[in-house]
């Protein structure tokens, strides 16, 4: 080979080594600023019945309903929770950009319930923190005194969610909830009752819809407090059947390729003349790794997201736009050990001892809500 030839093939070399740079680089920034949601049925039916209702206008909230939904990890139920918040927002901009009489509009808040909470004060006081809500610790105290600090507690937050229009409001990791005693548990759902009870929602033209999300801990956390069961409207993610799985992650290898810049035949599907078939071999590692414990032979959609981004991750990592059996075979961290031994931790203090009985973790649905 020439001289000139050889430097030509150099150059070309380095060319397209740079261009392969440029391009791993750009999608990592793709991949690490956005929150691509990739839609599945149950997630479709989920946004009808909880999340959408309360920003129609035919929406007529129940005295004192609340709804739970549930399901093991990583099966993405946060991710559709806040996923719904931004759906709303942009479906419905005109209750985001607004204010009224000086208070600005929070159409949706989304809280992480804290391990903090103790008994039913405690939750009001985390509430009305979380809200940014200011009462003077001297006010605080006489109401204290008087023995009416739930009373006034409640009246504060119901009139905050008033003012500010506030027509979900969501409480996720709710089985931390479980770290309060037998006593504690069934406090807190009465100040919850007292919320969506209180008779200042008469002079309102909304009511605020209270969510709370979690694992089937939480199913337990319920029937601690009987009273309690005959308000909440419980729903479920299932997981996926393989037929649905092979479905969503069609859905994924496109949402790569279009949302992130991957080229053909990046890992999950090869496309030849216009058809896409699976790559098999992908299809059983993912299919077995993200498969949930609880529900057998279903997957869970979280951990599929999150195990497919990493394997993508580790993939640019090595300069390379195509993911490999080793890239899918990296462990999945969860913090279901962390979970299972703040549970043991309690029931050690004679707190609430969580049994999950695998018969028993659905139940029929409550009255339909409306549809989009």
């Amino acid at each position: 080979m020439s001289i000139s030839k050889k430097n030509w093939k150099i150059k070309t070399e380095h060319k397209l080594r740079l261009e392969l740079s440029t391009q791993v680089t750009e999608i990592q920034n793709k991949l690490e600023n956005a929150n691509v949601f990739h839609m599945y049925d149950e997630a479709k039916t989920l946004l009808d019945e909880i999340f959408y209702p309360p920003f129609l206008n035919k929406f007529f909230n129940q005295r004192g309903r609340i709804y739970f939904l549930y399901s093991d990890f990583e099966m993405g139920k946060s991710f559709l929770a806040q996923y719904a918040i931004a759906l709303l927002e942009n479906e419905f901009p005109e209750y985001w950009n607004n204010e009224s009489k000086g208070f600005v509009f929070h159409p949706a808040i989304y809280l992480r319930f804290s391990r903090d909470v103790k008994g039913d004060i405690s939750f009001l006081h985390y509430l009305a923190n979380s809200l940014r809500i200011i009462i003077d610790p001297k006010i605080l105290r006489e109401w204290e005194r008087q023995k009416i600090q739930r009373q006034k507690l409640v009246e504060k937050i119901v009139n905050w969610l008033i003012n500010h229009k506030t027509r979900i409001l969501i409480f996720d990791e709710i089985q931390r909830m479980s770290a309060n005693s037998i006593i504690q548990v069934p406090e807190i759902f009465e100040a919850m009752k007292d919320l969506t009870d209180s008779v200042l929602w008469n002079k309102s033209m909304i009511k605020t819809r209270f969510v709370m999300i979690g694992t089937p801990e939480g199913i337990a956390i319920l029937e601690a407090s009987d009273f309690i069961q005959n308000r909440v409207s419980v729903h479920t993610i299932n997981g996926l059947s393989k037929e649905q799985y092979i479905d969503f992650l069609e859905d994924v290898y496109y949402s790569f390729r279009l949302d992130f810049g991957l080229p053909k035949n990046w890992g999950l599907y090869r496309e030849i003349d216009d058809e896409i078939e699976i790559v098999e071999t992908h299809l059983q590692i993912l299919f077995e790794r993200s498969k949930s414990d609880l529900l057998g032979d279903r997957a869970k959609i979280g951990a599929t997201v999150v195990l497919i981004e990493e394997a993508v991750q580790k993939a640019l990592s090595k300069n390379r736009l195509k993911i490999t059996e080793n890239d899918l075979l990296k462990v999945l961290k969860t913090d279901a050990d962390e979970l299972v031994l703040d549970i043991h931790e309690t029931n050690s203090k004679g707190l609430i001892k969580v049994i999950l009985d695998l018969d028993n973790l659905t139940c029929d649905l409550c009255p339909s809500s409306s549809k989009r």
